[in-house]
């Protein structure tokens, strides 16, 4: 099996976060076997285990890009490739000069499909908290007296 979006996000952030695969096993709760099998894309993650991994990091901006990496096997698994996409045009027949343009495109053809919606605004949600707490760190970070609060509760998985 080929690496996954997911298994190169969590290896990312790993490294970022300084944190180690046995380390990652013990935050998330799982075996670390089973964390050897995400890290090499050998496993299709279950519901669960996808819960586990999305919120095992301490920075809400890591488990939101591994939530979007899941996303994005996902769609590939569903028969969706980025890289072979058609390119759109726009309404004044113009072509779009980037994937960026295309995605955006996309966006204002489908946004009424009341199920893309949906999954447009769990997205921006889920970044509107990252955002939430990096400017929350970031105030943190300049007012050494509120460094030393805890950032609420651990996360518990069971």
């Amino acid at each position: 099996m080929k690496r996954t979006y997911i298994s190169r996000a969590l290896a990312l952030e790993m490294e970022r976060a300084g944190i180690t695969q046995n380390e990652i096993a013990t935050r998330a709760h799982i075996t670390q076997p089973s964390a050897w099998r995400i890290l090499h894309g050998r496993c299709r993650l279950a519901p669960e285990t996808l819960r586990l991994i999305t919120h095992c990091m301490i920075d809400h901006n890591a488990n939101g890009r591994l939530l979007i990496a899941h996303l994005r096997d996902e769609l590939q698994r569903a028969g969706w490739d980025p890289e072979t996409s058609v390119q759109f045009a726009w309404p004044d027949g113009s072509a779009a000069q980037s994937l960026r343009h295309d995605d955006i495109e996309t966006l204002r053809r489908h946004i009424a499909d009341p199920d893309v919606a949906a999954v447009i605004r769990g997205l921006a949600l889920l970044l509107e908290r990252a955002d939430i707490s990096r400017i929350t760190s970031e105030k943190h970070s300049r007012e050494p007296s509120l460094a030393a609060d805890p950032h609420g509760t651990d996360y518990h998985t069971k």
